[in-house]
């Protein structure tokens, strides 16, 4: 083989890797985003994260509590099972919910295993403040902590993921009925109601006010609650969404994930999409220029975002599609509010859809003796019945949603040392080839010309 040749395809090789691992390793850092330092972690699946300040951060995880003081991430529980969320009133107050009726308390020194209430799988842990906490999950299982924990709902086949409300008295829980579809639970204070929606199961919810709701949900789905009722917003995505989090009505942030991670901001206008290499679960924030996001760990280490500009981007508003759901189920196109409505309470709904476990969730372990404590509606209207948008703007497909697994095979192609041998050996291929380059093009030497004397001589001697 000669040289010219066997170097292009050294050439040829190393364009060829280096693209693998640009495209497979995604960015590291993006619109303000970063990589947290978490080399002194091994890796490990994160699904949640809650904090008190920007130096008192806690995540959660498959068998895992990490601790940021401010310097550093740092490991301060190795729990039995996996945590789905972690939040509390302070420092010394926090609770971390999980698989199995998992239910961990830490007082600021220790964290103590407090389980026992329950056998299902609690997804999401919320409260206003110590004596008043609630926490939801599998089998439509709501708990509340009022000096000890009761469990108050249950028996059903509901999975509810997300808790959020304004006060004691206005209680939103979301998640997922019988048939995949979203559900959503409304406490006024003195009752629970309930309605199923025509999305997606909804995961995540949070509010800026009792008049500004957002819950996120499988397949891109994004409803607002304004003017009393539930409203399809344009994500721009057709990813799962697990989690959202905001500081006002014009900064909000929703992370998600399909084979790889996003993370949607909304300041006004549309919803701008961030992508990432792996998928993102939780999201948090101590403020709008520090916020914090957690997922699918990397090669060799835990996966922790911050994002820690002082200035958010504002985005000139756009119109947004939207419907509005009358109670008799009409469909009625509206404008986006350009100013906050006020909220009516939302009434009840009287039969409770039943739900069967959602593809991205772990099995719901089998419930023998269902609670028997249930509150009774008092409400006497009906709840608006939520139908999805007859023209939607996002056609969501079909999609598998991964489930995390920590044995899964981690991709060698992505290893930073890999990349800079890489790097390095294209740079080398390249500069061989320019130089041969160069080398033929360089002018042969001017041969001397024959003396004319001499070609007289040898005319003679023919």
């Amino acid at each position: 083989m000669k040289k010219k040749t066997f170097l292009s395809l050294l050439l040829a090789l190393s364009i060829i890797l280096t693209c693998a691992v640009t495209l497979g390793s995604g960015s590291a850092v993006a619109d303000g985003w970063t990589a947290m330092d978490t080399s002194t972690i091994p890796p490990c699946y994160l699904n949640s994260i809650w904090g008190t300040s920007s130096d008192d951060v806690f995540a959660v995880g498959y068998g895992v509590i990490l601790h940021y003081d401010g310097n550093q991430w740092a490991e301060t529980y190795n729990p039995a099972s996996e945590l789905y969320d972690v939040w509390g009133t302070a420092s010394n107050d926090v609770y971390a919910v999980g698989a199995d009726g998992s239910m961990l308390h830490y007082d600021g020194n220790s964290w103590q295993d407090i389980s026992g209430v329950t056998s299902e799988d609690l997804r999401s842990v919320w409260g206003t403040g110590p004596n008043n906490v609630y926490a939801s999950g599998t089998h439509g299982t709501i708990l509340h902590y009022d000096g000890s924990w009761q469990t108050i709902s249950g028996g059903n086949q509901q999975i509810l993921y997300g808790i959020w409300g304004s006060d004691g008295n206005n209680i939103y829980v979301v998640g997922a009925s019988n048939s995949s579809k979203g559900i959503i639970l409304h406490y006024n204070g003195t009752a629970w109601s309930e309605t199923e929606t025509s999305t997606n199961p909804l995961k995540g919810i949070w509010g800026s006010s009792a008049a500004n709701i957002y819950a996120v949900g499988d397949d891109g789905k994004i409803l607002q609650y304004t003017a009393g009722s539930w409203n399809l917003r344009d994500s721009g995505t057709t990813y799962n969404l697990n989690d959202v989090w905001g500081t006002s009505s014009s900064n909000i942030y929703a992370a998600g994930f399909y084979e790889t991670g996003l993370i949607l901001h909304y300041s006004g206008g549309s919803w701008q999409k961030t992508s990432f290499s792996t998928p993102i679960f939780g999201i948090w924030g101590s403020s709008s220029s520090s916020i914090f996001a957690v997922g699918v760990p990397s090669e060799s280490s835990a996966t922790i975002l911050r994002y820690s500009s002082s200035a958010t981007p504002t985005i000139p508003p756009t119109p947004t599609p939207t419907v509005t759901y009358a109670p008799d189920g009409t469909v009625t196109p509206m404008p986006t509010p350009s100013s906050t409505p006020t909220q009516t309470t939302p009434p009840t709904q009287t039969t409770p859809p039943t739900q069967t476990t959602p593809p991205t969730q772990t099995t719901p372990p089998t419930q023998t003796t269902p609670p028997t404590i249930t509150p009774t509606p008092t409400s006497t209207t009906t709840m608006p019945t939520y139908t999805p948008e007859p023209t939607a703007s996002v056609t969501p497909t079909a999609n598998p949603s991964p489930t995390p697994n920590p044995e899964d095979d981690i991709q060698w192609y992505k290893n930073t040392w890999f990349g800079v041998c890489i790097a390095a050996f294209w740079f080398a291929a390249a500069g061989s080839v320019i130089w041969m380059v160069i080398k033929q093009r360089r002018p042969p030497a001017t041969p001397k010309k024959k003396s004319e004397s001499s070609q007289q001589t040898k005319g003679k001697k023919k």
